[in-house]
């Protein structure tokens, strides 16, 4: 009997691995075989901003009870290098993202971070249809924002890092 369970138990591990995990959660190299024009092709609004300001809101899913926190980003137009939404370059942006804090709880998700002050290039879209609402995402999670520093462009995988000019030149073809 004790054969038995010491067999069934790699088993069941393998079982939780493959088939309970989340599938909506991707790891970060997942997204490098996403080229620049596809990404550009895909999305709406590609903007460079300044980021005014970031804050925590609560919101739940459709189908479910629970609170999650997001945070709210409120992006500063600086020039527009896709703008298929027609959105007013005088206007700020607001984005949303799952993830933040409140108080002592913190809540980790694989969604871009914004810090207020940084200048930024973030490929973004919407869909009134989801839990995002009428707010903005940025696509690809954190693959879809680039930190513009010193005349470069800082993406989370340092293979997509390159000088600004270089990331502007891709986009606009």
């Amino acid at each position: 009997m004790k054969k038995k369970i010491l067999i069934i138990i790699p088993f069941a591990v393998l079982f939780t691995i493959i088939f309970l995990i989340p599938t909506n959660m991707h790891t970060v190299s997942e997204y490098m075989i996403v080229p620049i024009d596809s990404m550009v092709e895909v999305t709406d609004v590609i903007v460079i901003a300044q980021v005014e300001s970031t804050y925590p809101v609560l919101r739940t899913y459709d189908d479910e009870l629970e609170l999650r926190i997001w945070t709210k980003t409120i992006l500063k137009p600086e020039k527009f290098l896709k703008n298929e939404d027609g959105l007013n370059p005088e206007s700020n942006i607001e984005t949303i993202a799952e993830g933040g804090k409140i108080l002592l709880y913190n809540h980790e998700s694989n969604s871009a971070k914004f810090q207020a002050g940084e200048r930024v290039l973030v490929f973004l879209d919407k869909d009134s249809n989801s839990i995002m609402g009428d707010d903005y995402y940025v696509v690809w999670g954190p693959i879809g924002k680039y930190l513009l520093n010193d005349g470069m462009a800082e993406n989370i995988i340092s293979e997509r890092t390159m000088s600004e000019t270089k990331l502007i030149s891709l986009i606009s073809g």
